[in-house]
């Protein structure tokens, strides 16, 4: 009797978590192919754009903010950006050079005009750092390629009447995130992720979201043009308008450069849009 108990929980039970683990493993390609396709859309060789950022906080006046980017691809998994403040006076020339080579390496620098030019490196420690006290980490600027997570389909949802895709990323590695985890919604025409979910280890509700508004193309480029980022912690929001872009610019080598980054005259000749 028990060994026909335990035959029958074999014939039963094993059909069972076989097809869990294949559906399982089916939800991880899938979702490392939509994350792939989100990560090799094309954003054009280089890039120049002009926006405004306006900072809220949960009480007080909001703070806003203009500022240049530039943005170069030399090489596939390797972009160059560049970012300028040029208002308020309190951030002008305020700028943060970026460097992502292929793999986990990425190089940050910030140039504190108020600081008396300085130029300080940023730790990769300070993932989590506020860029000029907004909503927006320093993580956040930096590439991260498909390899570095964990992703897996979790289904699809009609927002507004749109299918979108929503996908789940785990870091590979703990050490090398300030999230926990993201889940994003994902546009399958643009494959831009419309909503994003940022998770903090140890907490089950979402630390940020991201929601983009205004989603077009330009140059035959899907581009971001109106998004917003909230801490649902402290119930700050960070909205990012994009005023102005242009793509393929021939943009050089030298321009994302740290004798670039101290001296903003350097590049004024590049903000022509």
């Amino acid at each position: 009797m028990i060994a026909r108990v335990i035959w029958l929980y074999v014939l039963v039970i094993f059909p069972f978590c076989f097809a869990q683990a294949k559906a399982t493993k089916g939800a991880e390609d899938r979702g490392q192919s939509i994350a792939e396709k989100v990560y090799n859309r094309p954003t054009g060789k280089d890039s120049v754009g002009f926006a405004q950022m306006l900072i809220q906080p949960k009480s007080g006046s909001a703070r806003k903010r203009e500022f240049f980017m530039f943005q170069r691809r030399p090489k596939p998994n390797e972009i160059a950006s560049l970012i300028r403040f040029l208002m308020p006076a309190d951030v002008k020339d305020v700028g943060l050079l970026t460097l992502d080579d292929a793999g986990d390496e990425s190089d940050q620098w910030i140039y504190l005009s108020a600081s008396g030019g300085r130029i300080r490196r940023i730790s990769s420690k300070r993932k989590d750092g506020s860029f000029v006290n907004s909503d927006i980490f320093f993580e956040d600027l930096r590439d991260r390629e498909v390899k570095m997570d964990k992703h897996v389909f979790l289904g699809e949802e009609s927002v507004n009447g749109v299918k979108l895709y929503k996908v789940e990323s785990t870091p590979v590695k703990k050490d090398n995130s300030a999230y926990s985890k993201r889940v994003a919604w994902i546009h399958p025409e643009s494959w831009v992720p419309i909503k994003m979910e940022a998770y903090k280890s140890g907490r089950k509700s979402p630390w940020k979201v991201t929601q983009v508004f205004k989603l077009e193309k330009v140059q035959g480029i899907w581009t971001v043009l109106d998004s917003e980022t909230q801490n649902l912690v402290t119930g700050s929001k960070t909205r990012m308008v994009v005023k102005q872009v242009k793509y393929n610019l021939g943009l050089p080598e030298s321009l994302f450069t740290q004798k670039v980054l101290e001296d903003p005259r350097r590049e004024e000749k590049y903000r022509q849009l």
